[in-house]
């Protein structure tokens, strides 16, 4: 799992070199096919200095990964300044960072920046005059950069449970205590950004052969475990592998609001709730 990570991480910073390279020859073809408000050699002097930057820049983390992302807007909008930013390669010029932002290497994206940032330029560079052709697809870009980094949260935390199980297979010394990893995973799970969509209080293992559950092990210790509304349930799970919803009684006590996973192994069944 680290491995692939580290991976990952590695070819996202080879991305980020390149996207640099791009947007300097980019900047290049813009800067010899409109007219420019600045001499030649300032423009020179600007691609050399923010090369330099932003290949000191990109290897860096936190705070510094916003300061590379704003570098990139100040070199865009002083290489679009006195331009028609109406013009498509203009318009696209100004938005190759939020065309870039899936393989942004920082540990967390800054929207504010990412954002916020070209729409002003874009405001300043129009003249104070906003056109909702633009203002639309900025709209539509900022949905698809957020949904997209919603999926890749839930990607990178899938992965950081499986590494936690993988971790802890690895470093055990002793069979048969395998229900000690349910307290880091629950740990895990209510630390994350989902724990406000789901509270994990409890982990049970179960085993359904035949349709009768026995235990095989949990984060806690229960003596008595019950399903209520078994025979509607046993409708369900002919044709269902996650449950929600579902009413059990632990120890006398009754628990709603609670999710199932079921995994097929061959005729048997392994049920997580």
């Amino acid at each position: 799992m680290n491995r692939i990570l580290g991976f990952d991480g590695f070819l996202r910073r080879v991305i980020s070199y390149l996207y640099r390279i791009i947007l300097i020859l980019y900047s290049v073809c813009i800067l010899t096919t409109f007219d420019n408000y600045f001499k030649w050699y300032i423009y020179l002097n600007l691609i050399i200095i923010y090369a330099f930057c932003a290949y000191t820049l990109i290897p860096k983390d936190g705070m510094l990964s916003k300061l590379r992302l704003f570098l990139d807007y100040i070199f865009i909008y002083i290489v679009l300044f006195e331009k028609h930013i109406d013009n498509l390669p203009c318009c696209v010029f100004l938005l190759m960072p939020i065309f870039n932002s899936p393989n942004h290497s920082g540990a967390k994206r800054s929207y504010w920046v990412l954002f916020i940032t070209p729409l002003l330029c874009y405001i300043v560079l129009s003249g104070f005059k906003i056109e909702p052709i633009f203002i639309y697809p900025f709209l539509f870009l900022f949905l698809i950069t957020l949904l997209e980094n919603v999926r890749n949260n839930i990607f990178k935390f899938y992965y950081s449970l499986t590494n936690t199980i993988s971790i802890y297979n690895e470093s055990r010394k002793k069979a048969g205590k395998d229900y000690k990893i349910y307290h880091s995973l629950i740990n895990k799970l209510n630390s994350s950004k989902f724990s406000k969509i789901c509270h994990t209080d409890k982990i049970i293992c179960l085993k359904l052969i035949n349709k009768n559950f026995s235990i095989i092990n949990s984060s806690v210790f229960i003596a008595e475990f019950e399903i209520k509304n078994r025979i509607e349930f046993d409708k369900q799970l002919r044709t269902k592998d996650v449950f929600s919803d579902i009413e059990i009684v632990v120890d006398k006590k009754h628990i709603t609001a609670i999710s199932l996973y079921l995994l097929s192994l061959r005729i048997k069944h392994i049920v997580s709730l």
